[in-house]
């Protein structure tokens, strides 16, 4: 299961929840009316913004929960819970991620796996998002002056395309595409590839159209 929403003093207020083959009976007994999600896993990732793992075996291991938590967590045939989430640059909204039914034990390979992957589903959900019915209309943020090429380098970036790729395909240097990727790292305020893509796609700016070579 998957969820998007906002972060406020007493946690995340969640907007947008997905899930695959997760029960959603669960999930319902989870949210409060004010919006926030009463889960003891997802409350100590946002204290700690670390992989959590939970196994209900080991209780010693996965910190302190709340009694009724648990016994709706056994109730619907939940284990070996794997978690992580990522927030946006500014901290005002976040993402995160729970797979449970892992084979267990689980380990710090689980944890690693979940560093790896989770920025990559973050800009994933945060691309269904921005494509819902409920997002339109809302005020766009000033939108940053990028020039052509580097608006054509950006959309090669929300493609998942590589240094190299992007020089294939604009007959260009790798290191011409290294300057351009730079430039619009400082244009969008970022300080990686993927947190430009998470905000290109917010400011809507990787448009509906493939680049064209010069």
């Amino acid at each position: 299961v998957c969820g998007m929403g906002r972060i406020g003093k007493e946690g995340v207020h969640v907007q947008h929840v997905m899930g695959c083959n997760f029960p959603q009976e669960y999930l319902q007994t989870l949210q409060r009316p004010d919006g926030l999600m009463n889960s003891p896993i997802l409350a100590r990732w946002m204290q700690e913004r670390q992989p959590i793992l939970f196994e209900p075996d080991c209780r010693g291991t996965s910190g302190a929960v709340q009694p009724a938590w648990l016994d709706n967590f056994f109730r619907f045939g939940l284990i070996n819970l794997a978690a992580h989430g990522q927030c946006d640059i500014h901290s005002q909204t976040a993402s995160y991620f729970s797979f449970s039914g892992i084979p267990g034990p689980l380990s710090p390979r689980h944890a690693y796996l979940l560093k790896l992957l989770v920025p990559h589903l973050h800009v994933m959900l945060a691309r269904i998002v921005a494509n819902l019915p409920a997002s339109a209309g809302k005020p766009s943020p000033q939108q940053p002056h990028l020039t052509g090429r580097e608006k054509e380098i950006l959309k090669l970036l929300y493609d998942g395309k590589t240094n190299r790729g992007i020089a294939q395909a604009l007959s260009i240097s790798e290191a011409t595409v290294k300057n351009h990727v730079h430039h619009i790292l400082v244009r969008l305020k970022v300080s990686s590839r993927t947190q430009a893509v998470t905000k290109a796609i917010n400011l809507k700016l990787t448009g509906g159209n493939h680049p064209t070579k010069p």
